[in-house]
């Protein structure tokens, strides 16, 4: 029997594909999962985005999400979380709260990557977001996170990425490591 996790953590830069990726990953799905995603938040704030200097309403935005998160799964609801942690900014509580919010539920962490170079020519052509936001991100990612499966969005597809994530799911044993790393 295939032990389906009730949170899909997809983490990674501003321009990885995680949305793209998220809705590819959706639709293959044999079962129902949600989609929450981090631009969804930076929406309903009124004048500060995620891509202005760091404060207190991000702050508020990402302990909501995360809360939004955790009571979507206690609900019995599976989620798809469209994510970017940043790690060792402000507010330094995005990771541990994140983490914390979700330890009561059977979790898979998903890395999405793509080469600096495929990122920035992704930021010019999508235009809604700041030139070099996803550089300034990548090194400030991927460090506190264990992550269960890795996919790359520049050599391959959302789909075949989705069936990758999707044939990990139906191997695994639902063991998974959702602590910070030590330093």
């Amino acid at each position: 029997m295939v032990m389906f996790p009730q949170i899909i953590l997809l983490n990674g830069t501003s321009s990885s594909g995680k949305t793209t990726l998220a809705k590819a990953l959706q639709s293959s799905m044999p079962i129902t999962y949600f989609h929450v995603c981090i631009d969804a938040f930076e929406e309903m704030m009124p004048s500060v985005k995620l891509s202005e200097p760091k404060g207190e309403p991000i702050g508020a935005a990402l302990r909501v999400m995360s809360s939004c998160i955790a009571t979507l799964a206690a609900e019995g609801h599976r989620i798809i979380v469209d994510h970017v942690l940043i790690e060792g900014e402000e507010p330094l509580d995005w990771v541990p709260n994140y983490l914390a919010a979700v330890a009561p539920y059977l979790s898979l962490n998903v890395k999405v990557f793509a080469p600096i170079e495929v990122l920035r020519a992704r930021e010019a052509k999508r235009g809604d977001r700041r030139l070099g936001l996803a550089k300034w991100q990548s090194s400030r990612m991927h460090r506190l996170i264990d992550y269960d499966v890795e996919v790359n969005t520049a050599e391959h597809s959302p789909q075949h990425c989705a069936s990758a994530i999707r044939n990990f799911i139906e191997s695994w044993d639902g063991q998974t490591v959702r602590n910070l790393t030590s330093n």
